[in-house]
């Protein structure tokens, strides 16, 4: 990243207030889903394997996050350092994409001024029935 683009998003960072109560916390701008989850139960690779979609670029309207704050340091630390995995995306049974695991990640990115963010999106699969009566 350019120098400059790279002050500019460090600039709006510390430009962000600090979420009420959590000095050096700031708020995401992506609306909270408390209702997206992942699959109950122990998940192995094979599960996250069957689910896998693969890596692509999503665009940050529609992405909702499952945490509410992402610690400004840790966000700092992203905006300087590009080589990162990617985000992890689930997507929903109703469509909804939720940020399972990557909010600093995905913040330094919307920051950084980029049109999309690299996730890795996996399928939520639709509940067993027969597992809810057991």
């Amino acid at each position: 990243m350019p120098a400059g683009r790279l002050a500019d998003a460090l600039r709006a960072l510390s430009a962000l207030p600090d979420t009420d109560g959590l000095p050096g916390d700031v708020d995401l701008p992506f609306p909270y889903d408390r209702t997206a989850k992942l699959p109950p139960g122990r998940l192995d690779e094979g599960d996250w394997a069957r689910w896998r979609v693969g890596v692509l670029d999503l665009p940050f309207e529609g992405l909702r996050a499952t945490q509410f704050t992402v610690s400004r340091e840790g966000v700092a630390g992203y905006l300087r350092d590009r080589g990162r995995s990617p985000v992890v995306v689930v997507r929903q049974r109703d469509g909804r994409l939720a940020v399972a695991d990557g909010h600093h990640r995905l913040m330094a990115d919307y920051l950084r001024g980029e049109a999309a963010v690299r996730a890795e999106l996996y399928d939520v699969p639709a509940p067993d029935p027969a597992a809810r009566r057991r």
